[in-house]
């Protein structure tokens, strides 16, 4: 038992995470149409330890860090109007960088460890549209588009082994370059 809980585990694992956010939304009424706008600023932070395999001796243990930090804006412009015609044309961008740095270490791992680090971002951007006609009172038509345009680099990032036979510094250090096309 680990204190006081009943496992057979190496270590205690566990996760801390920390969440915070803010956003604001404003509204205008400028006759023919109300014009909205939604601007939100979010960060996540998550600090995680686990014995993987679950038995005394540590196999398989993953350590990580990892955040996310994202800005989103959302403009929208909707008729004031709703019958026979309502209408909203709108356009939305989101920006977002997450990061991670990883441990990967153990005896199944016959001396070595792996260290994983990434960072990447996402740039997002969209405008869209929509109508709602009605045909009859109960009977409403209603069609949109929507283009969409994704963003997303994971411009660098690297994997580090480091071998404990040889010496606690010596690292094979590989460098790893993604490209994706979407």
């Amino acid at each position: 038992a680990i204190s006081g809980f009943d496992s057979p585990a190496g270590f205690a694992s566990g996760t801390r995470i920390r969440a915070w956010g803010v956003s604001g939304k404003i509204e205008l009424d400028v006759g023919f149409a109300d014009i909205t706008s939604i601007t939100s600023y979010r960060h996540l932070k998550n600090t995680s330890a686990f014995d993987v395999d679950g038995r005394a001796i540590n196999l398989v243990t993953l350590e990580y860090d990892a955040k996310s930090t994202s800005f989103q804006q959302e403009i929208r412009l909707a008729s004031a109007a709703t019958e026979p015609l309502s209408w909203q044309v709108g356009a939305f961008y989101l920006h977002n960088v997450a990061e991670q740095d990883q441990y990967q270490r153990g005896l199944a791992f016959q001396g070595t460890q792996s260290h994983i680090v990434s960072k990447g971002p996402v740039d997002s951007i969209s405008v869209f549209g929509e109508a709602t006609y009605a045909i009859t009172p109960k009977t409403h038509l209603t069609g949109g588009l929507r283009w969409t345009s994704d963003n997303r680099k994971l411009p660098i990032g690297y994997v580090d082994v480091k071998v404990c036979a040889v010496d606690a510094t010596w690292s094979g250090l590989k460098l790893v370059v993604r490209k994706a096309l979407r």
